[in-house]
């Protein structure tokens, strides 16, 4: 009877001590910028400057060639590897609180993670996961000083709100985005499948209120 007391004791102790060193997941708070593929630098000057008004700014990640402020967040471009490829979206990425955590939290959750944190020219540092669709999707923790800053100007807007790519497998997207993310759906469907399979657009949304699909 001991050697069960001491057994179930032990299970106790283990189960307990697993929730408690369980990483938690920290807090993912917006859209911090989108990144394009281009083989028209000309036109986005045109239409992100000249059009809707966003001020222009240095380049900041490595291969990149243009970028555009909104607000605190900003739309980059860079040079696509393939200029006949359909699909011109490079990466999404969001703003967290704490980058190393989040690292953390997401390899916990079985998500593969890249060995460390780059540290970007403005101070801040993030790092890069794929989903399980393959599409890059980068985490943001700014530097204070960049976090504070706004676009000048008159833009047509000083918010980006969303950002698009399209979902083949919902329920895999589903489990990364809402189980491990803790995005919640917004919306999904579309006027029409977009192939046989019933290929839709899927939004999804973060509990600050913001959304991507």
């Amino acid at each position: 009877m001991k050697r069960v007391s001491v057994c179930v004791l032990l299970l106790a102790a283990t189960s307990a001590f697993t929730q408690q060193s369980a990483p938690k997941r920290p807090k993912i708070t917006g859209v911090d910028h989108v990144d394009f593929y281009t083989t028209a630098a000309e036109m986005n000057n045109h239409l992100d400057s000249g059009v809707l008004g966003l001020a222009v700014a240095d380049p900041i990640e490595p291969g990149q060639t243009q970028r555009f402020i909104i607000g605190t967040q900003w739309v980059g471009y860079s040079p696509a590897p393939d200029s006949k490829a359909t699909d011109r979206m490079d990466h999404v990425a969001f703003a967290t609180d704490d980058c190393a955590a989040l690292r953390s939290y997401l390899a916990a959750n079985g998500v593969k993670v890249p060995d460390s944190i780059d540290q970007l020219k403005d101070g801040s540092r993030s790092f890069r996961v794929k989903d399980p669709e393959g599409h890059s999707i980068e985490f943001v923790e700014r530097a204070k000083s960049e976090a504070k800053s706004q676009s000048s100007g008159d833009p047509v807007s000083r918010r980006m709100i969303h950002a698009g790519f399209i979902v083949r497998n919902h329920e895999a997207e589903d489990h990364f985005y809402k189980d491990i993310l803790g995005f919640h759906l917004y919306w999904y469907g579309g006027m029409h499948p977009l192939t046989p399979t019933g290929l839709r657009c899927r939004y999804l949304m973060a509990p600050t209120g913001w959304n991507t699909c």
